[in-house]
């Protein structure tokens, strides 16, 4: 007689995702951007380069790969998109609006990964201004 055993069902979480893996996410992604900033410091010489390249640099990176693929380096390997709020990738437009919302936020205002922590949405003020949103795409067995 042998018995009958359920297997797990997995299924996509889809659910915003929070402070953690955001931080650790914006952690990996500045492993990558800093040193593309640097290389592109090295390549246009130390004299003729600002702290704005890096902010322009930073910008393209994030905006690029959100754009692309969906999401940055260090969002793929957590397995975090980013969003429309109707679920769909980000066109380039969006991506780049998203990326001057944090800028503007996070440097001048110094709110902006702050209001995450107490949101009850887990968004960010940029993804509220962008309209736009973190997805936690890794599965779960139910």
């Amino acid at each position: 007689m042998s018995t009958l055993t359920a297997k797990p069902q997995e299924t996509v979480s889809n659910t915003r995702a929070g402070v953690y893996l955001r931080v650790i996410a914006y952690l990996l992604d500045s492993a990558i951007a800093i040193p593309l900033c640097v290389l592109f410091m090295k390549l246009l010489g130390n004299d003729s380069y600002t702290p704005f390249f890096n902010e322009i640099i930073i910008l393209l990176y994030f905006s690029l790969c959100n754009s692309i693929f969906g999401a940055t380096p260090g969002k793929l390997i957590l397995k975090l998109r980013v969003l429309n709020l109707n679920g769909e990738k980000l066109n380039i437009f969006r991506s780049i609006s998203r990326e001057l919302f944090k800028v503007v936020l996070a440097y001048i205002l110094f709110i902006n990964f702050a209001w995450l922590i107490f949101s009850r949405k887990r968004l960010t003020l940029h993804d509220i201004f962008a309209k736009t949103q973190v997805i936690n795409t890794r599965k779960v067995v139910s």
